[in-house]
């Protein structure tokens, strides 16, 4: 008998609102004149039902208990309705956070630059006091990626003046992504500088390389689970496209307006370069031909290069870069497409002439990671000296490489490219003109005055100004330059009987001094830094379109030049 009562009362500890039926007012498991009865009592207040009874008694879902709820148990008994049906509480809504960094990305100065902590010495880097204004009481990240090129090396982050703890990293030869979330909780936030820097391990002679600083915001939205993710924000960056959200800061999977909200998520905004196209304008042995201060020991030099000021005059260049120390063409175009000095490429007019090259070589061009990040990126290459095609940029990318024996034949195609391709924009685009140089050389015939710094050798300069305000004038004519690079290279200069010296006892330092220029909306008016390489229009261009850097290019884009 004990046991029995034991059972009976574990029942009913465990009865919920679940087991009782709608209109079983008395919970005997049928709807009679008795739950009417109860119901009538109690709405005369001479009982008061308990808490359940209620529940079985609203028969309306009301959440009361009137005269309705009476009429409706009398109707089912009427009707032989007398089952009750089960009371079905709702499940409550599930919420979940969905955190979202890059809404409102903010401007610290660092955008576009690479910084280097300086290893044996006191080193720091500080971000733009006036363009860093935090809000109190609000999360932020600071995203960025740091290597060493040997070795490894610590370095600090912080805010300054310090009102948080700083954070201490290790860099090593391994390209690594770190995001640092910090919380504004104190006044000094709205005046705060970001801070790389190394004061405390000036004998360690390791420089670190810190690329792609980013400051982002945190925002949190709450979902109903099983909602989909279909009213998420599109941010806004100057000088970058949004991609769109995706589960981690660096890889990752992207989300959609149709992903199912299952538990909380963070996500992170994500972004590529401005620019659908990049025009790159080779000018072989153009050397610093344009600069307007000409040398006295250059009588013969009266080119009015009009159309380069035309063009660059407003934006960003500098006619006394640098080229690679070897001046000979095949090392420094070479250079130019795949980020590394001549001696680690190792390519050589006889190599570039007599073998071709594929995708699997140590260092890839441009355009293998321009192809690599879009399989389907439209690559081209028109060209006065056929090495480049044959042996430079790589055979097995689907490049539409053109070869011709004159500049004016490569002018009159690439117009003619645009033109036809109008719905296929190539992603990168190389132009070379080699006319200047073979003045230089006299292959253009038999010609006793030919060379470089002779009268032959600057109107051919002058032609090449002509060409390539054609093809800008051209790009602009199509509306291409809303979303377009526009740049112009040399490989190296002239020496008075030629080139190819720069390293040799008979060095002409003319033969080292290049032009490069870069035009585009969001670059800057500017003369690039003294800094400049030829070959850093590598990194120019990858960083244009959006294409990660690969960590053995020893390039960079020029400090300012992108205003971001």
């Amino acid at each position: 008998m004990k046991k029995v009562l034991l059972i009976l009362i574990t029942l009913l500890l465990f009865i919920n609102v679940d087991a009782l039926g709608l209109g079983d007012v008395n919970n005997d498991g049928k709807i009679t004149s008795q739950d009417y009865i109860l119901v009538r009592k109690h709405i005369m207040k001479t009982i008061t039902l308990t808490a359940d009874q209620i529940k079985t008694a609203d028969m309306n879902k009301d959440n009361k208990i009137n005269t309705q709820d009476y009429i409706l148990i009398k109707k089912k008994i009427m009707d032989g309705e007398t089952t009750p049906q089960p009371i079905t509480t709702p499940t409550p809504e599930v919420k979940y956070n969905v955190t979202l960094i890059g809404v409102n990305p903010i401007k610290t100065g660092f955008e576009g630059r690479e910084i280097l902590i300086k290893g044996g010495k006191v080193s720091e880097h500080r971000s733009d006091k006036s363009k860093l204004n935090l809000s109190l009481n609000t999360e932020y990240v600071v995203s960025f990626d740091y290597r060493v090129k040997s070795g490894e090396n610590k370095f600090d982050i912080d805010l300054y003046p310090d009102t948080l703890p700083q954070v201490t990293l290790t860099a090593t030869t391994t390209k690594q992504h770190y995001d640092w979330r910090l919380s504004s909780a104190s006044g000094d936030m709205s005046s705060c500088q970001l801070r790389f820097f190394d004061d405390i391990r000036a004998d360690v002679e390791k420089d670190v390389i810190i690329n792609n600083v980013v400051l982002n915001d945190v925002k949190t939205i709450t979902y109903n689970g099983g909602a989909a993710l279909s009213d998420l924000p599109t941010p806004s960056r100057t000088g970058y496209k949004f991609l769109g959200w995706y589960t981690s800061s660096t890889g990752g999977n992207k989300v959609t307006s149709s992903t199912v909200v299952t538990t909380d998520m963070t996500l992170y905004a994500r972004w590529a370069g401005t620019y659908d196209h990049v025009f790159i304008i080779g000018v072989d042995g153009l050397g610093d031909t344009f600069r307007k201060d000409k040398r006295s020991s250059e009588p013969n030099n009266k080119v009015d290069a009009k159309n380069f000021y035309r063009i660059f005059g407003e934006y960003a260049y500098r006619n006394d870069s640098k080229s690679e120390n070897i001046t000979i063409s095949a090392q420094n175009w070479t250079s130019i497409f795949t980020g590394v000095a001549c001696e680690t490429h190792g390519i050589t007019n006889d190599i570039a002439t007599k073998n071709e090259r594929n995708s699997s070589t140590a260092y890839p061009s441009i355009f293998y990671y321009i192809k690599k990040d879009n399989p389907y990126a439209k690559l081209t290459s028109i060209v006065n000296w056929n090495p480049i095609n044959h042996g430079i940029i790589e055979n097995d990318l689907g490049v539409d490489k053109i070869n011709f024996s004159n500049d004016n034949l490569v002018t009159s195609k690439v117009i003619e490219y645009l033109n036809n391709n109008q719905s296929n924009i190539p992603t990168l685009m190389f132009v070379h003109l080699c006319d200047v140089d073979h003045a230089a050389h006299n292959t253009q015939g038999s010609c006793a005055t030919c060379g470089g710094y002779s009268k032959e050798y600057y109107d051919y300069a002058q032609a090449a100004d002509t060409m390539i305000g054609q093809i800008y004038d051209k790009i602009e004519s199509l509306g291409l330059m809303n979303n377009s690079l526009f740049i112009v290279v040399a490989d190296h200069g002239e020496a008075k009987n030629s080139h190819g010296n720069a390293q040799g006892p008979n060095r002409d330092p003319k033969e080292e001094t290049v032009v490069v220029a870069v035009r585009g909306y969001t670059v800057n008016k500017m003369t690039l830094p003294t800094s400049v390489h030829n070959r850093d229009v590598s990194a120019i261009a990858l960083y244009a379109l959006g294409v990660d850097k690969p960590e053995h290019f020893i390039t960079s884009v020029p400090n300012g030049l992108f205003n971001k």
